[in-house]
């Protein structure tokens, strides 16, 4: 209403928040919506509405820092809601981080002293993350991760997509693997959003681990080129099954020789191979030459 009635079509937007400011307005008109329209009395003197928080940083980002702007409470009551705010706070900062000649004098002030607050950056990246993965939404949170290449080490973007899809992996492999297709999300993941499909059969070789399903597991090791996870897994699980349960069919150590054949060519990224997945190799290949060839056991 100030800026419609009460000033000049030529004023600036600075201008105009200082008409607005001098005016002496009440304080009810700086609070968001949601207060000034509530049944109760809620009366909290650190809220302000987002819009007029934002018009303030724009104008004066030193006296209104961008990142006090960008609080929850100034359009929602609930204090934890960070959708916005992050969708925000991606579009301010790719205009003040753009090298591009900016728009306005005013726009070009706020481009030289902006400075961004990395640990601020990250900290409403992370909950951004988290609120999308709780709503069910886990699949975009990735993007969100993917978004924070300037913030994160290469590994720890990697492992925090690892982490995941492993907690929400059981979509994966009811909507796919049990139907025997590839899910709506594991494509999106791998077509869109260029997740290599490595840290997909990962995170479904360690859900299937959790559920001792041995078998599944190491298949989806092996496609994700997880040698080393691999190895141990057939040393620790399902060897000792193998060398010691006489009621193991005689068609697993076949199996698991295979595997171990394409182990070994990979012998040099596998912990402990010589003393481990080498003897059990030649172990097995002994085991099935007695069972094509009986003159074996007489040798």
């Amino acid at each position: 209403m100030c800026i419609w009635y009460d000033c000049a079509p030529e004023k600036n937007v600075r201008e105009v928040v200082t008409v607005f400011e001098r005016a002496g307005s009440e304080e009810s008109a700086l609070l968001p919506k949601y207060i000034r329209e509530s049944d109760e009395r809620i009366v909290d003197k650190v809220a302000r509405d987002i819009c007029y928080s934002l018009i303030g940083a724009y104008t004066n980002i030193k006296q209104h820092p961008l990142e006090a702007a960008l609080d929850p409470r100034g359009y929602t009551p609930d204090h934890l809601e960070k959708c916005v705010i992050w969708l925000i706070y991606q579009t301010v900062r790719t205009v003040l981080r753009a090298g591009r000649t900016a728009s306005s004098a005013d726009l070009a002030e706020v481009q030289s002293v902006w400075k961004e607050n990395p640990e601020f950056t990250r900290t409403i990246n992370a909950k951004m993350a988290t609120e999308l993965e709780s709503l069910g939404h886990w699949e975009w949170a990735v993007l969100v991760w993917l978004m924070g290449k300037d913030l994160y080490s290469a590994s720890t973007i990697t492992r925090q997509i690892e982490e995941l899809i492993v907690r929400n992996c059981e979509e994966l492999v009811r909507d796919g693997d049990m139907k025997n297709t590839t899910s709506d999300k594991e494509r999106l993941l791998v077509e869109r959003l260029r997740i290599p499909i490595s840290i997909v059969k990962k995170a479904k070789g360690l859900y299937y681990m959790g559920r001792r399903e041995w078998a599944r597991a190491i298949k989806c090791l092996e496609e994700a080129g997880e040698w080393d996870l691999t190895h141990r897994l057939l040393w620790e699980n399902v060897a000792p099954c193998i060398v010691l349960r006489s009621e193991v069919s005689s068609r697993a150590p076949p199996l698991v020789k295979a595997i171990l054949s394409t182990l070994a060519t990979h012998r040099s990224e596998i912990f402990h191979w010589d003393y481990r997945g080498s003897i059990l190799n030649r172990y097995l290949g002994l085991f099935v030459r007695t069972h094509s060839e009986p003159s074996v056991i007489s040798e």
